[in-house]
């Protein structure tokens, strides 16, 4: 394997480790092995980072099993384009966007405190996915892999939508409840999920444009 691809496995498997200790710190407070609830004092930012630094990671594991497929590893065929620098460009924002949305639906979680913000660049984000994923679905029909992870997107980001308004709505109906109920632990939980999954599928597109896609003056 090529040197750089070791070197992201290596930092992949820190990264495991890494999450692993917070996965524990986040519980206990510190290094112990006391299951007391005396010795033990949860961390709200280590919940936090815990959170978001595990969908972090999981993009990561995307991103290298695309530079391990054989379809990466082939030589590139990229198809000219005079739009492919916008959508490389509008692919990387829309990682960088859906990773903030990250911190602020964790935020949101942990804290119940946020939630306008959140709403906020939530519509931002919707709108740059939609625009995105429609962009590489209908622009680009000569390059089937660019234009079916723009369905994708597409179709991910209306059922994150729906989730998103369930989850609010059950939000808002149990706000008094002492313990959440079980559905809105799962549609919270499938929420979230489907943020992993919209991450993943970004994370794709975006490599996908930049290996596929060329400037059409460049080919």
């Amino acid at each position: 394997p090529r040197t750089w691809i070791k070197r992201l496995s290596l930092i992949a498997l820190a990264m495991v480790i890494i999450q692993g200790i917070m996965g524990g710190l986040r519980v206990t407070g510190r290094f112990t092995t006391s299951t007391s609830p005396t010795d033990t004092a949860p961390n709200l930012t280590l919940a936090l980072v815990h959170g978001v630094f595990g969908q972090v990671f999981f993009a990561t594991m995307v991103a290298l099993a695309v530079f391990c497929s054989p379809a990466w590893r082939e030589p590139a065929r990229a198809v000219g384009s005079a739009d492919a620098r916008k959508e490389q460009n509008l692919s990387a924002l829309l990682v960088l966007g859906l990773v903030v949305q990250l911190v602020l639906g964790a935020f949101v979680r942990h804290t119940s405190a946020g939630l306008h913000l959140h709403l906020t660049m939530a519509g931002l984000v919707i709108v740059l996915a939609l625009v995105v994923g429609m962009r590489a679905a209908h622009l680009h029909e000569q390059v089937p892999r660019v234009r079916q992870l723009g369905r994708w997107l597409v179709n991910l980001i209306g059922v994150q939508l729906l989730l998103g308004i369930a989850a609010l709505l059950a939000l808002v109906y149990d706000q008094d409840a002492v313990r959440p109920p079980a559905y809105e632990v799962t549609l919270v939980t499938a929420h979230q999920v489907t943020g992993a999954l919209l991450l993943a599928t970004s994370v794709m597109l975006a490599l996908w444009t930049r290996r596929l896609l060329a400037r059409a003056d460049a080919t």
